[in-house]
């Protein structure tokens, strides 16, 4: 639960609550991200292109890079 409510938290910005958020917490939720992101890659390779599928895993390869970034971000400010 603490893993999507840092995930909205990231996305919406919302900096009353970052402070919520250990850095071990942040850590291991980048840890999760960058596993899951590895998976998608992988996945995505063997699309079809313009498929509904394909579509799909690029939104969410973005969506991982971005909260990503903003997960890194929030590490660097600490």
């Amino acid at each position: 639960m603490r893993f999507t409510h840092l995930i909205v938290s990231l996305l919406l910005q919302i900096p009353y609550r970052m402070t919520s958020f250990t850095p071990d917490e942040l850590i291991e939720t980048k840890k999760s991200l960058d596993s899951i992101l590895n998976k998608c890659e992988k996945a995505f390779a063997k699309l079809k292109e313009n498929s509904p599928q394909h579509t799909l895993m690029v939104r969410r390869i973005n969506a991982l890079r971005v909260s990503l970034n903003l997960i890194e971000k929030e590490l660097q400010n600490l």
